[in-house]
């Protein structure tokens, strides 16, 4: 099928495929951490194994270190199929600090550089809901 380019100034044209531009953490109900597709690229995420997790109770922040060094308590970046993002499995970690997994929860992390890239999810931020539908009729 060709594509066509439509050239109409102030105007974006509808592709089809989902745009994953935004950089998103989510705390997911079985107990991981995810990442959207536009985390990994941008973060380049999927470079990495594992991941250090570490947690501000007194924040409310996850910190979140990848690394290739296999270490007591390290977890694994785990790749999602068709390049749609990347988990890591953290019940145990979420239930040691009681973080609730019972619903998502979508956040949009800091990145912050301390010698190596550190991840942080603030808890306290979590991000809208999403934009609200049209209204029908």
């Amino acid at each position: 099928m060709p594509n066509m380019k439509i050239e109409l100034p102030g105007f974006e044209f509808y592709t089809g495929e989902r745009q994953h531009n935004d950089v998103v953490a989510s705390i997911t109900p079985a107990g991981g951490i995810g990442f959207n597709a536009g985390a990994c690229r941008k973060l380049d995420l999927l470079a990495y194994h594992w991941a250090q997790l570490g947690y501000n109770r007194k924040e409310r922040q996850i910190a979140i270190v990848p690394t290739d060094e296999k270490s007591h308590g390290a977890r694994t970046i785990s790749p999602r199929k068709g390049d749609r993002g990347a988990d890591i499995s953290a019940k145990g970690f979420l239930d040691m600090y009681d973080i609730p997994y019972d619903k998502r929860r979508s956040y949009t992390p800091e990145v912050r550089s301390s010698g190596r890239m550190v991840i942080i999810i603030d808890l306290k931020e979590p991000r809208s809901a999403g934009r609200p539908r049209p209204a029908a009729g």
